[in-house]
């Protein structure tokens, strides 16, 4: 009776599994035609345009690099404080051990 329940389980789970790869496979087919459509519409920039669409990624790169650091700092202390934490239950654990 279990087998035939998990048979049944792993039958619908392979369903699943075949719809989900169809929708998978139109969703990227349509991106794929969004994206060909998209391309044959972009224009063209001229030069000085291009320099100005240059430039402004390289700003925005410059003025969140900062804000990158100081999250990955933040983060980094983070991760600190969580194996200080870590290691203070498990001497926790380990005296109650003890002691029972």
């Amino acid at each position: 009776q279990e087998l035939q329940a998990t048979n049944r389980n792993f039958a619908k789970a392979q369903s699943e599994l075949i719809q989900l790869e169809t929708k998978l496979s139109v969703k990227e087919e349509e991106f794929t035609t969004k994206e060909a459509s998209w391309k044959r519409k972009q224009p063209s920039l001229c030069i000085e345009c291009g320099h100005r669409e240059a430039f402004i990624p390289s700003f925005r790169v410059a003025h969140t690099s900062p804000q990158i650091e100081q999250l990955t700092k933040e983060c980094d202390e983070l991760l600190r404080w969580l194996t200080t934490l870590q290691r203070s239950l498990s001497d926790v654990r380990d005296r109650e051990s003890h002691t029972s």
